[in-house]
């Protein structure tokens, strides 16, 4: 079940956060993202587990996807595919244009995920991280 997110969900977000990037968007952006309208995030969620999340923020034209990341022991098995495919079909209806994100060059798997989603990269950012470049990709919705 696709759903925003609610304040008893942060603290799990930030660790799966943690767990995925090192690193986390913060107490403060994910509280934001509640109540916000151009910040926004969602879990898919088997009854009351959170699998997986997504943060973006959203224009009413332009998608950026910040985060977004499976549970570890869940992944390679549709979820991903399914709760992006989810959130940009129904900020399609909301009037979204276009989804942009980035993504390391390494992140193999995430890029497959991307462009059999119909993400084309549109820019390299050579040298972004310490250790790999960035991909600026997008999807034509």
């Amino acid at each position: 079940m696709l759903r925003r997110i609610k304040e008893s969900d942060i603290e799990e977000l930030i660790e799966l956060e943690n767990a995925t990037f090192s690193s986390t968007l913060g107490y403060s952006m994910l509280h934001d993202a509640i109540y916000s309208t151009f910040t926004r995030a969602y879990v898919e969620c088997d009854n009351d587990e959170i699998l997986g999340y997504i943060s973006l923020t959203f224009d009413s034209e332009v998608i950026e996807i910040m985060n977004f990341c499976v549970k570890k022991e869940y992944r390679g098995q549709g979820i991903g595919y399914q709760l992006l495919k989810n959130v940009l079909n129904m900020l399609k209806q909301e009037g979204a244009l276009r989804s942009i994100l980035e993504v390391r060059s390494k992140n193999e798997r995430a890029i497959n995920l991307y462009k059999k989603l119909g993400y084309k990269e549109i820019h390299r950012r050579i040298g972004y991280y310490d250790d790999d470049d960035a991909l600026l990709l997008e999807k034509i919705l």
